[in-house]
């Protein structure tokens, strides 16, 4: 059983990695800095090549030497290698072609994963989440967008069955019409890593600026816990609590777009993919 000793200390704790995370973040959105959310070291996507890919590779150096990244993507040790490039047919869409080990046959395609980067901005980088040897897929990429707007989404994909987005976040999201003016930055901190206590921690700040009220800036943290039997780092209870919590539409907004993300098909279109997810509407109109 847990004393109340404890418990006052891990309160503590929490409190002052929330603390020390705004204290960041305040300091890089001062200096401008574009901030990461990611783990792993992220890569971004040559914009030419791979225009046509093959249905397979007859082995492991092939697959390599025509660029095909070796990764441990699914369960048992098996060995899948990722093509990574820009749609041919939609320039705006980053695909991720996998092919998967098989016996005799060499590399063969398995899997298309789609996802929009309508700028070409994408970045993706691989590790493992959970400590059992399986890694993640990790992408950094642009949601909404448009004239003075651009959302930067964090999306880490793993595989249960099939792939499915287990994260898809805001990380930080502008809106500027040279009248009105908005700002979500998000710093984030993943502790645990590596074993399924991982989790994810948020410090967030919205700034605001219109001609129908005076300038406001809001701050909150947020903590988001593998939950294993979900394969997500969302519970549907949780994130129906915090709806119901929240003091600010946009806090709403995010637990709200969460629950829709054991729904999404990353096979599906990247654009239908963002629509279904409603994280492109987490900033209130």
């Amino acid at each position: 059983m847990r004393t109340s000793s404890s418990c006052s200390n891990s309160k503590w704790v929490t409190t002052l990695v929330a603390v020390t995370l705004l204290l960041f973040l305040e300091t890089a959105v001062s200096a401008g800095t574009r901030l990461s959310c990611s783990p792993v070291r992220q890569e971004p996507i040559p914009l030419l090549g791979k225009e046509s890919i093959p249905a397979s590779y007859p082995s492991k150096q092939e697959a390599e030497k025509s660029g095909c990244r070796i990764h441990k993507l699914k369960d048992n040790g098996l060995e899948s290698c990722v093509i990574e490039r820009f749609n041919p047919d939609d320039s705006h869409e980053l695909l991720l072609e996998i092919y998967d080990s098989q016996p005799s046959r060499g590399f063969v395609k398995a899997d298309q994963l789609r996802i929009s980067s309508w700028y070409n901005m994408a970045t993706v980088g691989y590790g493992e989440l959970l400590g059992d040897g399986k890694e993640f897929i990790f992408v950094e990429s642009e949601g909404n967008r448009g004239t003075g707007t651009l959302q930067i989404i964090l999306t880490v994909i793993g595989w249960k069955s099939r792939f499915k987005p287990v994260l898809m976040e805001t990380t930080s999201y502008v809106e500027d019409s040279g009248k009105d003016f908005l700002n979500l930055a998000v710093s984030c901190r993943f502790t645990k890593l590596g074993s399924k206590s991982v989790s994810l921690q948020l410090a967030y700040l919205f700034h605001e600026v219109n001609d129908k009220m005076a300038p406001a800036s809001k701050s909150w943290t947020d903590s988001l816990k593998w939950n294993e039997q979900q394969f997500s780092f969302y519970d549907t209870r949780t994130e129906q609590r915090k709806q119901g919590n929240s003091k600010f539409s946009i806090q709403k907004n995010i637990s709200k777009s969460r629950l829709n993300m054991a729904d999404i098909a990353l096979s599906r279109g990247s654009h239908e993919i963002l629509e279904r997810s409603g994280i492109m509407a987490v900033v209130p109109e």
